[in-house]
């Protein structure tokens, strides 16, 4: 099964948020131990914000166990 990631979510960890860090991240790393661990484009793009390069993101990303899904045309549609 595949679990799509929110930006919310990791910005909770990355900022840190301390009022949300802990459970968010318990709740990252159970879901990830369960499913696979995928965001969008949409939230690759807002995570570029808080990265000084790409390579730091996707470093980041490939660390974390979590995968870039491109959505399709139709998906895009529906």
């Amino acid at each position: 099964m595949t679990a799509a990631i929110d930006t919310n979510i990791l910005f909770d960890i990355l900022l840190p948020d301390q009022e949300h860090l802990e459970s968010s991240l318990t709740l990252l790393k159970k879901t990830g131990h369960r499913h696979s661990l995928i965001i969008s484009e949409v939230v690759f793009g807002e995570l570029a914000s808080q990265f000084d390069n790409r390579t730091v993101l996707t470093d980041f990303l490939q660390t974390s166990g979590i995968k870039l899904l491109h959505a399709s045309p139709d998906a895009l549609w529906e």
